[in-house]
């Protein structure tokens, strides 16, 4: 009576153990797998450094010789030459924060379809756009509803006139030719 039932254990044994070499092959093959994709993108994106330190070196290039030459071709250079550290530090920033912020509130881009059924909709709705409707629209509004266009179109004023502060970098006017009278 021994017997059998050492041959049941043993047999369950050797069902377990070849059961769980098949997870663990299963296993290192999808880590293995893994590991290829990484390798993989990890090539793919040294590539595409490269190509933008390849881009980057022939515009360096191009500034340092406009730059020899002279004038006001390289006081442009110069001052090209000079934004670029900080332009590339910033857009990295930016970058990075749009990350965080794009993983903090689980955001995802829409899929094809629906960035086509959208544009779909946008161009059939430009194609029959009449003034009428838009008056039509502005009369139907609730107080509710214009206030938040008003307040949209109050946000659009603002970012125009502060990016036109930015670039200006003064608060009022453009100088201009002074004019004579003669």
């Amino acid at each position: 009576m021994m017997r059998p039932t050492l041959f049941k254990r043993t047999a369950q044994f050797v069902t377990r153990r070849q059961a769980s070499t098949s997870t663990n092959e299963a296993a290192q093959k999808a880590q293995q797998a893994a590991s290829k994709a990484q390798e993989q993108a990890a090539v793919a994106a040294q590539k595409g450094l490269e190509g933008l330190k390849m881009a980057g070196n022939a515009a360096a290039g191009m500034l340092a010789a406009v730059s020899k030459m002279g004038g006001p071709a390289a006081k442009v250079a110069k001052k090209i030459e000079s934004l670029i550290p900080p332009t590339v530090y910033y857009s990295k920033v930016g970058l990075e924060m749009g990350k965080i912020v794009f993983r903090a509130r689980s955001m995802a881009p829409p899929s094809l379809e629906t960035m086509q059924a959208t544009w779909k909709q946008i161009y059939a709705q430009s194609k029959t756009f009449e003034l009428n409707h838009a008056v039509q629209w502005a009369q139907s509004l609730t107080k509710k509803d214009a206030a938040a266009v008003g307040v949209v179109v109050a946000e659009c004023i603002g970012f125009f006139t502060v990016g036109e502060i930015i670039g200006k970098r003064k608060l009022v006017g453009y100088r201009g030719k002074v004019e004579h009278a003669h």
